[in-house]
């Protein structure tokens, strides 16, 4: 039982519970495997529970729960496999929404070439958590989260939920180790858990990188992971074991405040590692998962698929042969797999842009910066909102932006979201953005506007004691 989740009244119980599966060599032994289960992607209990619970047609669903894996329950342990120093572990981590089971390819892959792989699902921010006594954890992150609070606020909560999520990483390894000692159970003797491998999806790329910098690991891996929760403090500080990031050009298209920066976070996160490897795939974001071969035609109808199917075997065996390079080469107890080394995958229908070594952005001194497109329009926004004196942030709805905020206010709250910028830079360039736009605001010393604003402006400018002053369309900050 983990502690609860974030707060203290969790529908599940006093705490909280992980559901794992666990993947490891198996015999190979044909007259064995026919007396163990093939094990299916996901239960029919879990899509029907999905169903019910999005209130989606059955029949729009129910086939995933036909697709099985090439994995065998309780399948005896391929002895053989097992190195002087146990086999190497993996521990993998979903993003916000996901399940256990999403990049189940990925792991059995690894577990072929003599892995022990371990995913759970994270109760409150999985899709949904099915336990074998029937209870659900259902998704409550955006629910529970705070409302009408301030961009720091918000930061700081997220960073709480990522801690909850790689302190759960910690205790699955323990888990581990406590089943490496303990003569009756099926692993044991054959976990080296001391430094295991960590990967991680979208909000799991931000959850390894969280534990990694908090507990032992040996490698991370990170597959367009979103480092909004982990903040700049912490892509500055790096990891110390060897880093892989295949990421999009863009996370999740820019789409909103909490994504646009992302890019730049993880090329300072490279920058700032010990060892990394960077690859950017002009791919969507659900490419990286194995939504794209159970129900291309439903996810791509969403917009959660980018790939063409053509493209899906390439995409994929280049991620997955990606992966097991990185690990083969960076795994400190690997001196038994030698033989199972691959040469650097390729993939010869997509760009790849790789950085080696990765670029450190341009972003980190108070000089210029080239704006994304996703930035310019929430500064238009914030710009229009403020100018209007309202009480919003753009996006979101959820975040505060008092009436009558001056430049230093409002851009000390566009930094939370672009991490990468230092505030000055942001103040500077935020300033001439918004003379762009015909939007001034006077000094913070002198409350002047400034001298390049036109005398048309000048005229309009009146100093207010209260946010109910203030009139036209250039606020002065508050006192």
């Amino acid at each position: 039982s983990r502690p609860p989740w974030v707060t203290d009244t969790v529908p599940y119980g006093v705490g909280r519970q992980l559901l794992a599966d666990i993947w490891y060599p198996c015999t190979s032994d044909p007259a064995t495997l026919k007396t163990c289960r093939q094990s299916h992607l996901i239960a029919s209990e879990v899509i029907h529970a999905m169903c019910v619970n999005f209130n989606v047609p059955k029949w729009l669903m129910g086939h995933m729960a036909l697709a099985k894996t090439n994995a065998f329950i309780d399948a005896p342990l391929d002895q053989s496999a097992v190195g002087s120093n146990g086999c190497p572990v993996v521990i993998f981590a979903h993003g916000l929404g996901g399940l256990r089971m999403q990049n189940t390819s990925l792991l059995e892959e690894l577990a072929s070439r003599g892995y022990v792989c371990v995913a759970a699902d994270f109760p409150y921010d999985a899709t949904l958590v099915v336990f074998p006594d029937g209870e659900q954890a259902q998704f409550i992150f955006l629910q529970d989260g705070p409302t009408a609070v301030l961009p720091q606020e918000l930061l700081a909560f997220r960073r709480r939920c990522i801690q909850h999520r790689a302190a759960d990483l910690h205790f699955i390894r323990q888990k581990l180790a406590d089943m490496h000692a303990n003569p009756a159970d099926s692993l044991y003797g054959a976990l080296d858990c001391a430094l295991p491998a960590l990967i991680g999806h979208s909000y799991g790329g931000g959850t390894v990188v969280e534990a990694a910098q908090s507990g032992p690991a040996s490698a991370v891996v990170m597959l367009d992971g979103w480092l909004f929760c982990n903040s700049r403090a912490s892509a500055e500080r790096g990891v110390d074991v060897p880093l892989l990031s295949l990421r999009c050009p863009t996370f999740l298209n820019d789409r909103d405040e909490f994504c646009f920066s992302n890019a730049q976070l993880t090329d300072l996160l490279c920058a700032r590692s010990r060892v990394c490897e960077s690859v950017v795939m002009p791919i969507g974001h659900y490419d990286f998962t194995d939504i794209v071969w159970i129900a291309p035609i439903i996810f791509r109808f969403f917009g959660l698929m980018d790939i063409k199917p053509s493209q899906r075997r390439e995409v994929h065996d280049f991620v997955v042969g990606s992966v097991a390079n990185f690990l083969d080469r960076h795994y400190p107890t690997n001196v038994d797999n030698k033989g199972h080394k691959l040469e650097p995958p390729q993939c010869a229908s997509l760009s790849l842009e790789r950085q080696d070594p990765p670029r450190l952005p341009g972003l980190l001194e108070d000089g210029d910066f080239e704006w994304t497109e996703a930035q310019l329009k929430t500064v238009k926004e914030a710009a229009a909102l403020v100018a209007k004196g309202e009480e919003a942030w753009p996006s979101t709805g959820s975040v505060l932006l008092p009436r009558g905020c001056g430049l230093a206010d409002l851009a000390e709250q566009l930094q939370v979201f672009m991490a990468s910028h230092t505030l000055e830079s942001i103040r500077r360039q935020l300033a001439a953005q918004l003379a762009k736009l015909g939007v001034y605001f006077p000094d913070e010393e002198s409350d002047r506007l400034p001298p390049q604003a036109p005398p048309g402006v000048r005229r309009q400018f009146v100093r207010a004691d209260s946010a109910s002053e203030i009139g036209g369309l250039y606020p002065p900050r508050l006192k």
